[in-house]
Parts: C-alpha cells; sequence; structure tokens
C-alpha cells in the first residue's frame, strides 16, 4: 500500500487513483507453506498463548475453535508442548458452562475465562 500513499501525496484529488487500485492478483500454484512459512506460523501461534490463564486472546477468552484444532493436530503429531495448550485451554473454558442454566457463555469477560456476572 505503500505505492498508494505516495500516490495520494502526489495527487490528493479524491478518486484520481481509482484507476491504480485496479491490481490483478495471481493465486499461488503452491498450495503448501514453506519450512520458514512453519516456522513462523509456529512461533506465532505459540506467542499468542496465554500461560498464564491458558488458552488464546488476553483480556477476554473465546474458545478458538481452530487453534484448539491445531494444536491437537500438532499433538497428534507427537508434540506434548501443544497437547498440553489444548487440554489447558479445554480444561480452563470449562469455566463458561452456566452452572445454573447449563449453557456455555460465547467468552469470557475475565482473561482467566471466568465471567464477572458469577462473581457477584
Amino acid at each position: 500500500m505503500g505505492w498508494f500513499l505516495e500516490a495520494v501525496i502526489a495527487e490528493p484529488t479524491p478518486d484520481a487513483h481509482d484507476n491504480k487500485l485496479q491490481r490483478t492478483v495471481t493465486p499461488s500454484k503452491n498450495t503448501q507453506l514453506n519450512p520458514e512459512q512453519i516456522t513462523l506460523l509456529n512461533t506465532r501461534f505459540e506467542a499468542i498463548y496465554d500461560q498464564k490463564h491458558k488458552g488464546w486472546g488476553r483480556r477476554q477468552k473465546f474458545i478458538h475453535s481452530d487453534s484448539i484444532e491445531y494444536a491437537m493436530q500438532r499433538a497428534h503429531d507427537g508434540s506434548k508442548k501443544h497437547e498440553q495448550m489444548a487440554k489447558d485451554t479445554l480444561d480452563a473454558a470449562r469455566a463458561l458452562i452456566d452452572p445454573v442454566w447449563g449453557g456455555v457463555y460465547q467468552y469470557s469477560d475475565e482473561a482467566d475465562c471466568s465471567l464477572l456476572i458469577l462473581k457477584k
């Protein structure tokens, strides 16, 4: 997008750059991630995991099914670390079950999967 900002600075007239937004996107012929991309993905995936409160997310905890599934797949491939991440996350998410009505809350309003409504 740097090229677009430079173009706007050079010619700030509204609508002067509509034709420059027409870019051709060519899909990759290779659908596989290369080893560097896999390493980066795993590094970022592990970096956003909340070790203290278990799960993905900071202030609020959602049940990130894709993250849990990915951790479980890595566990299936032999990663004890990812197995523990998945187990701990699912264990913490049990706090999202409503003890009175039996439903499941979509997310917590606290970092540790607890619910303020149940603390009152």
